[in-house]
């Protein structure tokens, strides 16, 4: 189905890009109306991110980063959404995360995404959906634009820094292609999710 008509009757979404200038850069573009809040809301997020500097990652990142931001309810509230729509322009990072395809560099990050949304969503079914760079959808040029502010810290933006659950073990001298256990992603997510507390006021640890 087309982006644009499906976006017509959807309350509940968020785009997400990555950018390399200086830095990796991520953009979140979310809106949502839940029970508690019934209006409409736009919340643009934009922060460069620890780690190795690769694109295919950054778009992981900002994958990551917008369901741990949407919306700023705590992990053992789940969400009282039947379904969320999340836009991205790589199909390289929906296609790991939907288990098409594996990367032993990525799969840490691709781990700890899986673990956030079935305990975060847990009753809500999150669409992936691959969506064209720079084809005149407002809602994904203002993420592209957000993932540039994140990655050019050169300019007026001043982005903060997102901290990224697998960016020590890509910088351990372990074997990337170790599988990492069930619970140690639990205790990296965790520990990410405190991190990113302490900077980020929309970010619960509880």
């Amino acid at each position: 189905m087309n982006v644009v008509k499906r976006l017509l009757n959807k309350t509940n979404y968020i785009f997400t890009d990555a950018s390399l200038i200086k830095k990796a850069g991520i953009g979140i573009y979310y809106q949502t109306a839940t029970i508690q809040i019934p209006i409409q809301i736009p919340i643009q997020k934009y922060y460069y991110i620890d780690g190795k500097k690769d694109i295919n990652r950054a778009e992981l990142a900002a994958i990551y980063a917008g369901l741990l931001l949407y919306p700023p309810v705590q992990m053992e509230k789940p969400t009282p959404l039947s379904h969320i729509d999340l836009f991205s322009d790589s199909i390289t990072a929906i296609n790991l995360i939907e288990d098409r395809t594996y990367n032993a560099k990525f799969d840490t990050l691709v781990q700890c995404i899986r673990y956030l949304s079935s305990k975060k969503y847990s009753n809500t079914n999150i669409i992936y959906t691959k969506v064209k760079a720079h084809s005149g959808i407002k809602e994904n040029d203002i993420a592209h634009y957000l993932a540039r502010c994140g990655a050019d810290r050169t300019g007026d933006a001043n982005p903060q820094i997102f901290y990224i659950p697998d960016a020590h073990v890509l910088n351990s001298k372990s074997n990337s292609k170790t599988k990492i256990s069930n619970a140690t992603i639990e205790e990296l997510v965790l520990e990410n999710i405190y991190k990113n507390s302490l900077l980020h006021s929309d970010i619960s640890s509880q």
